[in-house]
């Protein structure tokens, strides 16, 4: 209804467009291996209730962060030790080194917390339901995965908590057209009139003055 609302609608200054995206940049250009647009869409998920696009995309911004923090924290720091070619391609082959084993690896140095892993192990789990079985996530799925990216992020910033974690995304949520209806609580009594909107009424004239001019 948000969208289509004339009255008192919701307004957005060009200064908070401007800071809101000098933020983001700001984030981008700190770990430049994550794709702001799968982050946009997998929030914007959240905000429309699509569990299954919210955990998709966001899944693909878990990847990005822990390879991110994995060539950083662990691959940069072993090869000032050890510069080998062989060194570097043992460390940064995929299939030895998974996504669960790259988070297992990223807690056992204390990087991430525990709530973290788990909420990184439930989303991890929902995605492969996803992608080998198309079972449908729940939203404590999609959810966990958005959580699991704050903590990871904040790792990938030093610490620094972006703003988006912060923004209540049930305040930006559309309502599913296809939400059954709830039932009413009895039987109307009452009714009143709905009132027309800013300039209804003139129209309403103009029409009719066409109407009698035809």
């Amino acid at each position: 209804m948000e969208a289509i609302a004339l009255v008192q609608p919701r307004q957005i200054g060009l200064d908070e467009l401007r800071t809101a995206m000098g933020a983001g940049l700001k984030i981008l250009n700190a770990v430049p291996l994550m794709r702001g647009e799968y982050l946009l869409k997998g929030t914007t998920g959240l905000a429309r209730l699509d569990w299954g696009s919210a955990l998709a995309n966001l899944w693909i911004v878990v990847e990005q962060l822990v390879a991110d923090l994995w060539e950083r924290k662990v691959v940069e720091p072993t090869l000032e030790t050890d510069p080998s070619k062989s060194r570097r391609s043992q460390l940064m082959d995929t299939r030895s080194w998974t996504a669960s084993a790259r988070i297992e690896m990223l807690f056992q140095k204390a990087l991430i917390d525990l709530d973290t892993v788990h909420a990184l192990g439930k989303a991890r789990r929902a995605r492969n339901s996803l992608h080998h079985s198309g079972q449908h996530p729940s939203s404590d799925d999609a959810w966990a995965a958005y959580q699991g990216i704050a903590g990871l992020l904040m790792v990938a910033l030093d610490g620094e908590r972006p703003s988006l974690f912060d923004l209540d995304l049930a305040d930006h949520a559309l309502i599913d057209p296809f939400t059954p209806p709830k039932p009413l609580l009895g039987e109307p009594t009452h009714w009143m009139a709905i009132p027309k909107l800013p300039g209804e009424e003139q129209l309403e004239r103009a029409e009719t003055e066409v109407f009698r001019a035809g």
